[in-house]
């Protein structure tokens, strides 16, 4: 896992939605959409509910580093990211 990762949430009032990756503290993570979760106010999630997408946005990464990432631009990449794949469900173990 790392900052600029997109993930997809299996569990909670957030589950099936793709999220941008802004921050990582021991096993949990803080994730954005630019909507319902802005930049302003992250969600911290633990990993074990998340499934990672393997991808790394490098706009995303780069923008947070540089501290230029708004809500909007984060939104439209999430939003074209989601419209390019498949959504996928969480197998239960």
């Amino acid at each position: 896992m790392q900052i600029g990762e997109i993930v997809y949430s299996t569990r909670g009032r957030d589950a099936k939605r793709y999220f941008a990756v802004v921050d990582i503290y021991e096993r949990f993570v803080y994730i954005c959409d630019g909507k319902v979760r802005p930049l302003e106010k992250p969600k911290r999630k633990n990993i074990a509910h998340i499934k990672s997408t393997n991808q790394v946005n490098d706009i995303i990464k780069e923008k947070l580093q540089q501290k230029e990432l708004n809500n909007r631009e984060l939104r439209n990449i999430l939003r074209n990211f989601d419209i390019n794949k498949p959504s996928f469900e969480s197998k239960e173990v």
